[in-house]
């Protein structure tokens, strides 16, 4: 086979019709297949209430601060000038992702509490599948306590009184 070419490929056994309807075939396999796929991979997106004391936790959050890079001996800089350099370097990256990452949990932090002071409660989004809004939530079996009943016999095809 050059360059990709089929015509120089030696005649097959199948004709034209055969070969139509196995490409056929295959092509609806695969649409079906991915047909499934996208299927099983719905997902909502739900809204869920924070627990009132998670809620406080969240709207309690303070900003870290971080240490400022120690002083160094004149004399020591001087003999490994190239390590300090990188080390100014990984603290100026470290400090400015810090500083970020502060400025996001305060913007989160404000979002908090604005929505607790119109609503009175602070939710946030999740994605569900299907499979999980169907299942709901899980009940203990049974349906409350056994008790013990007096003059009552149980057998396989029911309760039946002795009295």
């Amino acid at each position: 086979m050059e360059n990709g070419n089929l015509s120089t490929m030696a005649p097959s056994s199948y004709s034209d019709d055969e070969v139509d309807k196995a490409e056929d075939a295959a092509l609806a396999a695969v649409e079906a297949q991915s047909n499934k796929l996208r299927r099983e991979k719905k997902k909502k997106c739900k809204t869920f209430w924070y627990p009132p004391d998670e809620a406080e936790l969240l709207m309690s959050i303070q900003p870290t601060t971080y240490p400022k890079m120690p002083d160094v001996s004149p004399e020591l800089e001087a003999e490994f000038p190239d390590i300090f350099s990188q080390l100014r370097a990984t603290w100026a990256r470290c400090t400015k992702g810090a500083e970020q990452s502060n400025m996001q949990l305060l913007a989160k932090r404000d979002d908090f509490r604005r929505e607790y002071a119109s609503k009175g409660y602070v939710t946030y989004k999740a994605e569900v599948s299907d499979e999980d809004e169907e299942e709901g939530p899980r009940r203990p079996r049974g349906g409350g306590r056994r008790r013990f009943r007096v003059g009552v016999v149980k057998h396989s095809r029911g309760a039946r009184k002795l009295n």
